[in-house]
C-alpha cells in the first residue's frame, strides 16, 4: 500500500474528494483571481463529518501575498449560504479574493481570512491600531496569528520588535 487513504463514496458530502484535492481546488481560486497568479496552494487542516460536512483551511500565496481560505459544505445550496454571509464579511485580505464567494458544483462556500462563518471582528482583532494587545506592552506590539480553527477559535500573539512573543 503506498499509504493513501481510501474513503468511500459520502452522499452527504458528494464533493469531498475534490475539495481534498489540491489541484481541483487550484483551479477554482486561479479563476476567482483575476490576472493574478497563484504561487502556492496547501492543505493546512481539514476537519470531515462522515455524512454531514467537511471544512478545509488552505494555505493561499500570489506574489501579493499569502492568506488562508477556509471551504466549508453545506447541505443548502452554496450560492444561499454565501449571499446571506457576504453582509457580514470584510475585504481585508492582501490578496483580490472575495471576501466570501460559493462553489456551487462543489456545494461550498469559501471564505477569506479574516472572514469566518462564526468567528466576527477578526479583522479588527489582527489590526494593529485597534488590537487590545498595544495595552500589554510599552514597546511596539504587532499582532500574528498563532492558531485557528474555523468557525471555533483563533490564537493571537503580540510580536515585539525582536520578534519575540511578548503575550
Amino acid at each position: 500500500m503506498n499509504g493513501a487513504i481510501a474513503l468511500a463514496p459520502d452522499a452527504g458530502v458528494p464533493c469531498r474528494d475534490r475539495l481534498l484535492n489540491v489541484s481541483c481546488v487550484r483551479a477554482r481560486l486561479e479563476r476567482r483571481l483575476h490576472n493574478q497568479r497563484l504561487d502556492g496552494l496547501m492543505t493546512v487542516k481539514a476537519k470531515y463529518r462522515v455524512g454531514h460536512s467537511l471544512r478545509v483551511v488552505y494555505r493561499v500565496s500570489t506574489a501579493s501575498g499569502s492568506t488562508l481560505v477556509t471551504a466549508r459544505t453545506f447541505s443548502d445550496p452554496a450560492e444561499r449560504v454565501a449571499a446571506l454571509a457576504r453582509p457580514h464579511t470584510a475585504r481585508v485580505s492582501p490578496l483580490l479574493l472575495p471576501p466570501v464567494f460559493a462553489e456551487p458544483d462543489l456545494g461550498a462556500v469559501f471564505w477569506t481570512f479574516p472572514n469566518d462563518r462564526r468567528l466576527d471582528g477578526l479583522d479588527r482583532l489582527l489590526s494593529a491600531v485597534a488590537s487590545p494587545l498595544r495595552r500589554l506592552s510599552t514597546s511596539s506590539v504587532q499582532p500574528a496569528l498563532a492558531g485557528y480553527t474555523p468557525e471555533k477559535c483563533a490564537v493571537v500573539a503580540g510580536i515585539g520588535r525582536a520578534g519575540l512573543a511578548l503575550a
